[in-house]
């Protein structure tokens, strides 16, 4: 018997043995050998050297090879031992030409016989089926697919074992697979890849965006650059990118993104496309403050929303935009354009919750921002129309909240501006519900509204279930304890309810309660400038109405405290205060200079007034101020600057202000002091 073996790939055989006559053991070490040819020896003596073709040799040990020429028990055979390359490299090639066979000359024959199936389980032996390569399990699995398709109806098998063939190939190309196993593959990718992807764009877990990313490049990979899906891809690729900048701020993610981005616009500039691709150039503004890079990102946004005219998420896109270039520039005009953006996006898009209601809070933001520079009633009412909206659209209760507050407030700021009882009356309801609603943590700031629409309710026409309903309100909002952020603000509330009440029923106990936690919101103030400006301002005015002893002189004092709070630039409100505190000393005390500054002060307080119902009561106050003086000096320049505020002040009143009444009581004082002048 002859035992030859070749080296790697070296087809010269070496024999290792042959010595006639007698029993030899050889030893031999072998690396990476596979048995090619049939070992055709059954040994009595050794059993366990017969071996399959494609079988591996020992790797790595010693292979004991025993050997008796002319025995009964051995039959003369020639075994071969090759390398597994030139095994595989042969098979492959055999394989590959059945397949090109069957494909490009129709001989079914090639791929149907048996010897056709056991070459390409001898090729997937031979190659090892543990870590098959790529090329292996694509020949052998395009093999099996071609038996299925010469015999659909009898190749049920040759299709399960193509399918589990070509699960490696899937998943390192898929480019190599047939097209009909290619399709449902590439949806499969799509949808893990969504599936991880829309969750991480909510919540901003990048955790599964490695494995999200590999699935999108294998779509890549699989489709032809005019492919939609291939774009589709890319442009999730672009999402995934933004995502992983938002968690990393590596500004070369968004380089990334953009690339992405712009290749999948190139092939299909679908709506969706755009918008991710002017979302990553926003994103590049914000963190370089690349103004071209805004100016694509707006351009982008623009065409995505002509393309997708009925898509909220692609108007909100467009918003988010033309926001940003209002941010840096401040201009009317880019203000009206995310008014108009927002507008046509809650007009046009379909009814989506999520996107409907940020367009919705994005237009009423932006027109509340316009009515604030411009004072125009229109865009108030829009406001307030798309805050009823939203309510009526089911809002998550969170945000139902967060519409009622804005809606209350809009409606109280319509009422300071048309007085008309309806727009005060739902909003006290609106804020009642809006406290209500709220999670105990936010609840505070909004019954300190109800309790300031209250407020103005009871100015209006007092009621006893509106004053008890205010200082509960109050009551309420001060339990939230010294380390809640508005706690100060709610003593400063309460308290100012407290005077109120007292000025109705003249109960001490009221007054001096009230000036208790005015003390108690100034100490709390801390750094709320605000806070404390009104809280002095306060503490001042029922210092002056309790008039015990020094309260007037605490009064002066404090006033002038809150006016020299530092911060942004004292209100009219703070002045207007110094000048009543002073005016009561001057009455108490008679020194006229006190009488002098608090003219000055309430001069101020009416140059800087910007609020027409504050700037009508520091005129009214002005035109009493100054009939005071005239009675004490008789200068005839006195009287007629009272009379013109007096005028001014009626004048500035809206019509159904109920102080108007007594403004117009003022100037008729002056007006009969006047007369009495000129007749002498």
């Amino acid at each position: 018997m002859r035992l030859h073996y070749d080296l790697g790939r070296d087809d010269d055989l070496v024999p290792v043995a042959g010595a006639d006559g007698g029993l030899h053991e050889l030893h031999h070490v072998v690396h990476d050998l596979r048995v090619t040819d049939p070992i055709g020896f059954a040994s009595l003596v050794r059993p366990d050297l017969v071996r399959q073709i494609g079988e591996e040799v020992w790797r790595g040990h010693e292979l004991p090879i025993v050997e008796r020429s002319g025995s009964a028990y051995f039959s003369a055979v020639h075994v071969r031992v090759r390398g597994v390359h030139d095994v595989v490299a042969e098979l492959l090639t055999a394989v590959r030409a059945r397949i090109t066979a069957f494909h490009e000359y129709g001989d079914a024959a090639a791929v149907l016989s048996q010897t056709a199936a056991d070459q390409a389980e001898e090729l997937v032996r031979a190659a090892g089926p543990a870590t098959l390569p790529v090329e292996v399990a694509a020949a052998a699995g395009w093999l099996y697919w071609c038996r299925f398709e010469a015999d659909p109806d009898g190749g049920q098998a040759a299709l399960r074992r193509a399918a589990d063939l070509f699960v490696p190939v899937g998943q390192a190309d898929p480019l190599l697979l047939p097209a009909q196993l290619r399709e449902p593959l590439i949806e499969e990718y799509k949808r893990q890849a969504r599936a991880i992807l829309e969750p991480a764009i909510t919540s901003g877990d990048v955790t599964g965006l490695p494995y999200a990313t590999d699935l999108l490049y294998r779509i890549v990979q699989a489709t032809v650059p005019e492919d939609p899906q291939r774009a589709a891809a890319l442009s999730d690729l672009s999402v995934a990118a933004q995502l992983r900048y938002a968690d990393n701020s590596d500004l070369t993610e968004l380089d990334d993104a953009v690339a992405f981005g712009r290749a999948a616009v190139a092939t299909l500039a679908r709506a969706d496309f755009l918008t991710n691709l002017s979302s990553a150039r926003l994103s590049q503004y914000r963190a370089c403050g690349d103004v071209a890079a805004l100016t694509e990102a707006i351009n982008l946004a623009e065409a995505a929303t002509r393309a997708a005219p009925t898509s909220a998420t692609i108007h909100r896109a467009l918003v988010q935009a033309v926001r940003a270039c209002f941010d840096r520039t401040g201009l009317p005009a880019d203000l009206d354009r995310i008014v108009n953006a927002a507008r046509t996006g809650v007009v046009e898009a379909n009814p989506a919750p999520a996107g409907s209601q940020e367009l919705r809070l994005a237009l009423a933001q932006a027109l509340w921002e316009r009515y604030r520079r411009a004072e125009a009633l229109a865009d108030l009412d829009e406001v307030v129309a798309t805050c009823r909206g939203a309510l009526g659209a089911t809002p998550a209760p969170d945000e139902r909240v967060a519409w009622l507050s804005m809606l209350g407030q809009s409606l109280g700021v319509r009422y300071g501006r048309t007085w008309e009882r309806r727009n005060l009356d739902e909003a006290v309801t609106v804020g009642r519900q809006a406290a209500r609603e709220a999670d105990p943590d936010a609840r505070v700031s909004h019954l300190l509204h109800l309790a300031s629409v209250l407020d103005e309710r009871l100015t209006l026409a007092w009621s006893a279930d509106d004053e008890t309903e205010q200082l509960l309100s109050l009551r309420a909002a001060t339990e939230s304890g010294p380390g809640h952020k508005d706690y100060a603000r709610a003593l400063q509330h309460l308290g100012g309810a407290l005077v109120g009440r007292f000025q109705r029923l003249g109960q001490k106990a009221d007054l001096d309660e009230a000036i208790s936690h005015t003390r108690a919101a100034v100490a709390a103030s801390g750094a709320d400038a605000e806070t404390r400006r009104k809280a002095l301002s306060n503490l001042a005015v029922s210092l002056e109405i309790r008039r015990g002893p020094g309260d007037v002189d605490e009064a002066v004092t404090t006033a002038r405290a809150a006016v020299a709070v530092p911060g942004d630039s004292t209100s009219s409100t703070e002045l207007a205060n110094l000048g009543k505190v002073l005016v009561a000393r001057f009455l108490t005390l008679g020194d006229p200079v006190d009488l002098e500054e608090a003219i000055s002060v309430t001069r101020s307080a009416v140059r800087v007034s910007t609020d027409p119902v504050g700037r009508a009561r520091g005129l009214n106050n002005l035109c009493g101020m100054l009939t005071r003086r005239f009675t004490t000096t008789r200068r005839i320049a006195d009287l007629d600057e009272a009379i013109e505020a007096g005028r001014a002040s009626v004048e500035a009143a809206p019509p159904r202000w109920p102080e108007r009444s007594r403004y117009q009581t003022t100037l008729d004082l002056a007006l009969r002091l006047r007369a009495t002048v000129r007749d002498g």
